[in-house]
């Protein structure tokens, strides 16, 4: 797979994880979402990085999908991993870390609406972008990958943490302290 290699999908589905399998993998760098945004100063640093020879990246990056196309676009030799998840495995990990939840009066469906919402946008990349441009994954494939460390392994981790004993970020997604994991 050739770079750079955007994976998204809904948050707490497993980007995390799967971004570092692959950088694992392919010998890429990753980037997580703490270092890169689908914003234009990032995209357009990604071209130019891109035009000049610098993709043997990947980066974790769920809210991508939503700008996949503007993307495509700009970098055509992006290939973009679409990670699928349980939605109630996704729940249970939006609950274990808070995510959001004081962010809605009626967190849990935002949740499940989010869920619907960042599938959706899946299946129009799916849609609109070539074959060759995109790669479904299900995380459950993975757990047999070296990085990968079972459920009841992972009930403390913090919000980006991927290796046991090395938390990164905070332990709650809240609105209160998500700014400290993005200020690391």
């Amino acid at each position: 797979m050739k770079g750079p290699i955007i994976v998204t999908g809904c948050q707490r589905s497993g980007t995390t994880f799967i971004a570092n399998a692959l950088a694992n993998k392919y010998k890429y760098q990753v980037w997580d979402d703490t270092n890169w945004l689908p914003i234009a100063p990032h995209i357009d640093k990604l071209q130019l990085m891109c035009e000049n020879g610098v993709d043997k990246l990947v980066i974790q990056s769920p809210a991508a999908v939503a700008l996949f196309h503007l993307i495509f676009h700009k970098i055509p030799t992006v290939h973009f991993v679409g990670v699928k998840r349980d939605t109630e495995d996704i729940v249970k990990s939006m609950k274990r870390i808070r995510w959001q939840f004081d962010e809605f009066y009626h967190y849990i469906d935002y949740m499940y609406d989010h869920i619907e919402y960042m599938n959706d946008l899946w299946k129009s990349l799916k849609r609109l972008l070539p074959e060759t441009s995109w790669t479904e994954v299900n995380y459950e494939d993975f757990e047999g990958d070296p990085l990968f460390v079972p459920a009841e392994d992972r009930k403390n981790f913090t919000v980006k943490q991927v290796f046991p004993d090395k938390p990164v970020g905070t332990q709650y997604w809240t609105s209160d302290n998500i700014t400290l994991t993005f200020n690391k």
